[in-house]
């Protein structure tokens, strides 16, 4: 969760990690490292009335709302990053009961589902009591989606670790009253990149010179002022995830949730390719949000290579991808080649 206020076109630097950073640091003493939700023996603060013990978020929480008193008259930039519905799993002593007699509900799961909802609440009131409601960008998102024995993501294929929709589509929550409707939606997707420049544009900062964006500024589409040009979104993940749940994880094989590969996707199409077969899998999203079924075999679709970046344009499906992205370094000089396939 992002927090950016008072806007001011004098602005150079988003003063990331600036008073917050060093608020948590002081206020936790390396006391929150562990998997541990809750520990005991909080140091004495101000932002705290006693030694008592304290669950871990609620100190996070109390350090953000800080953060904003001391920093109300200047721009400022908080990442408020939420470890209470991770593993390990510990319930939450005031809303276990409410939950544990529910059919179909993970009821220590939900009661830190709660406790972060409780922590947001406070939050934006916070922002609300000093009159920043207006001037404040509040981003709420998630990083991946949840683990499937504990949190169904249907209709969505998979879950946390996964290429497929269950493990890199998730909800984008926005607040800003002054320039963002409220109840508007909008259906474009988004990727992570692009919150950089969405929150440089916000705060009318230009783009430092040095810099090289891979993301575009979601301002067009928070305000309803525009639209952001069409493009391929990629996710690259070479890596071997164990399973959490067996055949509910959803994917290939009985050992792993994902195997090295990549995905892409280009309006409603999503293309799969796994690195240690060469297997590709495409998908037309529009028809079959949980990609269950193969729109053809990839390899008898006619492809052509255009240009010299190693672009590819799969004519049978309308789909632009990258043929291989299974990249080597040449040189001395750092570049990088693409390894096409043919």
């Amino acid at each position: 969760m992002q927090y950016i206020s008072h806007l001011r076109q004098k602005v150079s630097t988003l003063q990331q990690n600036a008073a917050y950073g060093r608020m948590i640091d002081r206020t936790t003493r390396n006391k929150v490292r562990s998997r541990n939700y809750f520990y005991s023996e909080a140091p004495s603060h101000e932002v705290l009335n006693s030694r008592e013990p304290r669950e871990s978020g609620d100190l996070f929480i109390a350090s953000c709302r800080y953060s904003f008193r001391n920093n109300k008259d200047e721009p400022f930039f908080v990442h408020m990053a939420y470890y209470s519905v991770h593993g390990k799993h510990q319930q939450v002593p005031e809303f276990i009961e409410k939950y544990e007699n529910k059919e179909s509900v993970d009821a220590t799961y939900a009661s830190m589902i709660e406790k972060m909802d409780q922590g947001i609440g406070k939050i934006l009131d916070e922002l609300d009591r000093l009159g920043l409601k207006e001037n404040t960008l509040v981003r709420f998102s998630s990083d991946n989606g949840g683990i499937c024995e504990t949190s169904s993501q249907a209709p969505f294929r998979a879950g946390k670790g996964s290429y497929f929709e269950g493990g890199i589509r998730e909800p984008m929550v926005v607040r800003w009253s002054k320039r963002v409707k409220a109840n508007s939606t909008c259906a474009v997707p988004v990727i992570g990149i692009d919150f950089y420049p969405t929150f440089l544009e916000a705060a009318g900062v230009p783009v430092p010179n040095e810099k090289l964006i891979d993301g575009v500024s979601l301002m067009p589409l928070l305000t309803d002022s525009g639209s952001i040009p069409d493009r391929t979104l990629f996710w690259h993940f070479p890596v071997y995830l164990h399973k959490y749940a067996g055949a509910a994880d959803q994917s290939h094989d009985p050992l792993f949730r994902t195997r090295p590969g990549s995905a892409l996707r280009q309006g409603k199409w999503k293309l799969h390719e796994y690195f240690e077969d060469g297997r590709v899998e495409l998908y037309d999203l529009e028809a079959d949000i949980g990609e269950r079924k193969q729109v053809a075999d990839w390899s008898s679709l006619n492809r052509r290579r255009v240009g010299s970046g190693g672009s590819w344009v799969g004519s049978g499906s309308g789909l632009a991808c990258w043929s291989s992205l299974h990249r080597h370094r040449v040189g001395s000089g750092g570049s990088w080649a693409w390894r096409g396939s043919g």
